[in-house]
């Protein structure tokens, strides 16, 4: 069909009476580009509104994370707090169990220095029997009479090398029997006794300087022994199981070992 077009008022009307022919136009002067344009942007409105559905699902679910966060957070908190407690009550109990080890310890170590009292006599009759003595006197030395032995004797001690607490500790040793052969005039001798549940090197080492020392106070024999139910695993010191080995060792550094059964750890009877 043709259209004829003189002026700008013929070229509207045939543009508003011909849909072709105003498309025709409308491609020529705006380009399929623009043309484009309504439709890009009804895309872009569906991509913003997606866009914006997942951001409000992010933030759902940010919350909800971070509220996670915070219920991780108190828990974390309420473990450090309990694990705080547990670590206080840990320490009471260690406390509590080292002062009963050290309580024990100091039970055995008395009922210990009990059996070595009773078996006094056995000891006694220990040695007297490798030093060939068959009727013996024997008595046990208390705190004054082991007194008087370091006052009577406190220069000549003094230049012997001994430690002033070696010296000072004597007249409260677990045990010091003095024995002699009956109707002798022969000098007798001194067992000097440490008495413990487990002997240790400390136990030997102060038994066998306590022996010296009265060695070099009375110019009398003097034996180091250790009564103990069992020796340390870690014992280094010079202990022996034998009288006889003991004697013939002549080791003033070493004791001899009187063993103490369990069944005479049972405590003294109340007075």
């Amino acid at each position: 069909m043709t259209i004829q077009i003189n002026d700008s008022n013929d070229l509207l009307r045939a543009l508003r009476a011909n849909e072709d022919f105003q498309r025709a136009v409308r491609r020529e002067l705006l380009t399929d580009d623009l043309l484009g344009i309504p439709a890009q942007l009804v895309e872009t409105s569906k991509t913003q509104s997606a866009i914006l559905d997942e951001l409000k699902d992010l933030r759902s679910n940010s919350n909800a994370l971070q509220e996670a966060q915070n219920a991780i957070l108190d828990t974390v908190a309420t473990l450090l707090r309990d694990m705080g407690e547990v670590k206080t009550d840990t320490r009471a109990i260690h406390g509590m169990y080292r002062r009963e080890h050290e309580d024990l310890r100091r039970f055995r170590g008395n009922y210990a220095s009990h059996a070595a009292r009773t078996d006094r006599y056995e000891i006694v009759r220990a040695f007297a029997r490798q030093l060939s003595l068959r009727r013996v006197r024997y008595s046990v030395l208390d705190h004054d009479a082991l007194d008087t032995v370091l006052e009577e004797n406190y220069d000549s001690l003094d230049t012997q090398g001994f430690s002033d607490d070696a010296l000072n500790s004597l007249p409260s040793a677990d045990l010091i029997i003095e024995v002699s052969a009956r109707r002798s005039s022969t000098p007798g001798f001194y067992i000097v006794v440490e008495a413990s549940f487990t002997a240790t090197d400390k136990d030997i080492t102060r038994a066998a300087e306590r022996a010296r020392i009265l060695r070099c106070a009375t110019a009398r024999d003097a034996y180091a022994v250790v009564a103990a139910v069992r020796l340390a695993p870690n014992i280094e010191g010079a202990v022996i199981a034998s009288v006889e080995r003991y004697l013939e060792a002549v080791d003033q550094t070493a004791a001899y070992w009187f063993p103490i059964t369990e069944e005479n750890m049972e405590p003294p009877d109340p007075p």
